[in-house]
């Protein structure tokens, strides 16, 4: 019974079959119809989207050369290259690219089919000619069953421009400063800087995005007196302040920071500028005058003569401690007052008023007398000049030095050169009356001598007697020629004198130079030197003569060192002086005369400031150096 039943609903079933497959292909084109809508919908919308967008959109197309061509474009892009479609589908999108060739162009397109997306920026032409900027995103799509690239490109002219014109300003904003020698950061609200020019960069290194209080001043939280945090908070408009901070390498600098606003056109606060000017020097030059201040308060306040500091016109603006003493006064009586009011007697005024402008053009120093306050003078030396900064004179320096125990011991000196000299003059008017006496005397001897000789002309001892004699009176004579030289040595004031001439006085002295040639080699060589030094050359050939065996040639020349000063030497071709008696050589009393003659000659050098040694060779004859040092005794040598 099952079996039948079971049956009878298949023949059921499958009776009503054509209905079932009627119902489905119903479905299937309703279906059908319905996607065909939606997808006539979805190109509208595609199309409303593609024409409506506002960056330029265009559709390419890879072709067998691999250079895409323009399938499509929408609105915005044709307004924007001012192409018609008809005149812009089917070009190479080199057509509208100005700086990208065939070979980059495929290079995008290898990389762009390989699943990448690119983005870009180039410079489009337009149909008129003219440049736009753009910025370019490209990526593969597919329509049905075929590839395409969709390249949207935005018009960035006008940003361009911006920037352009942004950097334009940096530029001028870099040079500006860098002009000044100064810093200058942009700092926002969350203290992190925006901008920062060269100067900033040098010294700290890299910082935009960084916060400024850690990158400028290496703290982990703005500064206690942040300028840009006053700025921010509406307290100032402009914010000064010193700071002292290192370099990157660590080395230490100070800057002058100056803070202030940068607002949008409605007055709100957008951002915070801050200029840094380095100061390092100024600061060094600061502390290098106050040391100097110091220094100079030091030695004001320590000078041990009396220092007065007055202003342009002469009226105290300081005194040191010496002065007080020495004067009475104490600052606070006489700060303000006039220097010649105060100080200068009645008498002296004009004399201080034309020493006053003097010291305006250069220092000067004079001896005069100044007032106490009790009224007593004082003799002083004041020494005064002008303080300056640049061309402007500021004030004056006055030093006083109490010249009140030198004045008495130059008047005891005055009074002792006095009586030397009417000591001197009798001495004088003595020693030449005595040896005129004695040479009058000597002449009598001299006279009965030659008598006495003659008669005892057939006595051989008598006759030596009488030579005896004769020695000894001119033995006597020399020593009263030496005793007036030695008398008038270092009296005379020495002048320009000619050294060949002085050496032809000498010569002219004696009778007969006895065969002997003199060579004089110092004309024209000029000294200062007085009367003495024509008998310091005959005392010289004075000796050669009577000493100088086998004596041919006498020579004096002159020499100029390299250190500035001159010798002069006398040289003979005599025997020479040994060894052994080079070392008493100018001593009072040495020698086979009186032993008058080197002394007298060492002496007259000592007063000339000359140096004299004898470096000849014994057995060949003298050599005698006079050195002149430079800057004493030289005039001049000429032809």
């Amino acid at each position: 019974m099952k079996k039948a039943q079971a049956k009878a609903e298949t023949i059921d079933a499958v009776s009503q079959l054509p209905q079932v497959e009627l119902d489905l292909v119903t479905c299937l084109k309703e279906k059908h119809a319905r996607t065909e809508q939606e997808l006539r919908d979805n190109e509208e919308k595609y199309k409303s989207l593609f024409e409506q967008a506002t960056d330029c959109i265009l559709i390419l197309e890879v072709n067998q050369t691999g250079v895409p061509t323009i399938f499509d474009a929408n609105a915005s892009a044709l307004q924007t290259h001012g192409y018609t479609r008809e005149e812009i589908v089917g070009k190479p999108i080199t057509f509208l690219d100005t700086e990208s060739g065939d070979d980059r162009v495929m290079a995008r397109v290898d990389k762009l089919l390989s699943g990448e997306k690119l983005t870009f920026s180039a410079k489009h032409r337009r149909k008129d000619g003219t440049l736009i900027d753009t910025e370019v995103l490209i990526k593969k799509i597919k329509i049905g069953t075929k590839n395409f690239l969709m390249s949207i490109e935005h018009d960035i002219t006008e940003r361009k421009k911006m920037e352009d014109a942004l950097l334009e300003d940096r530029n001028m904003l870099e040079a500006l400063t860098q002009s000044i020698g100064a810093g200058f950061v942009i700092i926002s609200r969350d203290y992190h800087i925006i901008y920062a020019n060269n100067f900033i960069r040098e010294y700290k290194g890299d910082s935009v995005g960084k916060l400024c209080y850690a990158t400028l001043n290496t703290l982990e939280a703005p500064c206690l007196d942040c300028g840009v945090a006053k700025i921010y908070a509406g307290k100032t408009e402009v914010d000064s302040h010193e700071y002292c901070s290192t370099t990157v390498d660590g080395r230490p600098y100070w800057v002058e920071i100056v803070a202030s606003p940068i607002k949008d056109k409605n007055g709100n606060i957008t951002a915070a500028s801050e200029i840094v000017v380095d100061i390092t020097e100024k600061k060094q030059r600061e502390k290098e005058l106050g040391e100097s201040r110091e220094e100079f308060k030091s030695l004001f306040n320590s000078n041990p003569e009396a220092v007065a500091y007055a202003d342009e016109n002469f009226r105290f603006i300081n005194v040191n401690p010496k002065f007080t003493e020495v004067f009475g006064y104490t600052l606070d009586e006489i700060l303000g007052k006039n220097q010649i009011d105060v100080l200068v007697p009645d008498e002296l005024k004009q004399e201080a008023k034309d020493q006053l402008e003097k010291s305006w053009s250069r220092g000067v120093s004079f001896q005069t007398k100044r007032r106490r306050k009790d009224g007593s003078a004082l003799q002083v030396l004041i020494s005064l000049a002008s303080v300056s900064v640049g061309e402007k004179r500021i004030g004056s320096v006055t030093v006083y030095s109490d010249m009140t125990d030198q004045v008495a011991a130059e008047e005891k000196i005055e009074a002792a050169l006095k009586k030397s000299e009417v000591l001197n003059e009798k001495l004088s008017v003595i020693g030449s009356f005595t040896r005129h006496d004695v040479r009058n005397k000597l002449m009598a001897i001299e006279g009965n001598v030659y008598l006495a000789k003659r008669q005892a002309a057939n006595d051989p001892k008598m006759s030596q007697l009488l030579d005896q004699i004769r020695l000894a009176t001119a033995s006597i004579t020399r020593i009263l020629d030496f005793a007036k030289n030695y008398e008038y040595l270092g009296s005379e004031q020495r002048t320009q004198t000619d050294v060949g001439k002085a050496i032809d006085q000498a010569t002219s002295l004696f009778n007969t130079l006895k065969g002997v040639q003199l060579v004089n080699e110092c004309k024209g060589f000029n000294i200062l030197a007085d009367s003495m030094l024509a008998t310091v050359f005959h005392n010289l050939i004075d000796n050669s003569l009577r000493y100088g065996k086998e004596l041919s040639r006498i020579r004096i020349y002159h020499r100029e060192e390299k250190d500035g000063s001159a010798s002069i030497i006398y040289e003979d071709d005599g025997g020479g002086i040994s060894d052994a008696d080079k070392t008493r050589l100018f001593t009072k009393g040495f020698g086979q005369g009186t032993g008058l003659g080197l002394y007298l000659i060492k002496r007259t050098c000592d007063i000339y400031g000359w140096t004299v040694e004898e470096k000849g060779e014994f057995g060949k004859g003298v050599e005698f150096e006079f050195r002149v040092p430079a800057n004493i005794g030289i005039v001049a040598v000429s032809n």
